[in-house]
């Protein structure tokens, strides 16, 4: 007989899902090895998760509605677009950061990419819509050609998660910095004139 669940484990089991999934991928990681790094039973994982792919997947969507909704809020704001620049890089990177392990994972996982691919579409339309409505406040001009846009954003997207995934584990938080300082960069050099970034 199961035994009632306990929203605390679970979560600790989602966390060191998403560091054993990291640093071992999908194939290679079971569930005792899920279980060793949370102390627990393997069988005790079966009380939360159906098997290993809902695991995986729990991993991957866990708190990923909260970083859309922050999103959302940032497309909403009417607060200088720099500021709101600054609001989108510091938790774009901020979850990125928190998830590395598992997009090291996938990237570097052909049959899990499909997951990963979803998410990049959502999060390019949602990054989409705060340009957007700085462009409906007058703050960015039109762009000429939007699809070409969407695949500028896309293809910088891909970049920074692929770099990221790549980086030494040694140097995470200095090529984050980097990355970060790029993007910056690159759209301060790109609308700087219209923003006064």
């Amino acid at each position: 007989m199961a035994r009632k669940s306990d929203s605390a484990k679970r979560a600790m089991l989602v966390e060191k899902a998403l560091e054993v999934f990291g640093d071992r991928g999908f194939r290679g990681t079971t569930i005792k090895h899920i279980a060793a790094r949370a102390g627990i039973a393997p069988g005790s994982v079966y009380t939360y998760f159906k098997d290993k792919n809902a695991l995986f997947r729990s991993t991957l969507d866990e708190g990923w509605d909260d970083f859309l909704a922050s999103l959302d809020e940032l497309a909403a704001s009417r607060e200088p677009f720099a500021r709101t620049l600054e609001r989108l890089l510091a938790t774009g990177f901020a979850e990125l950061s928190k998830r590395l392990a598992l997009v090291r994972g996938i990237v570097f996982e052909a049959d899990r990419r499909d997951l990963l691919r979803g998410k990049i579409d959502e999060l390019c339309r949602r990054i989409e819509r705060i340009f957007a409505a700085a462009r409906r406040q007058g703050t960015l001009r039109p762009v000429p050609d939007p699809a070409a846009w969407r695949a500028m954003l896309r293809v910088t997207v891909n970049g920074i998660l692929f770099s990221a995934a790549a980086a030494p584990p040694g140097n995470v938080a200095g090529e984050l910095r980097s990355l970060k300082a790029a993007v910056r960069g690159m759209v301060a050099a790109r609308i700087g004139e219209e923003t006064g970034i």
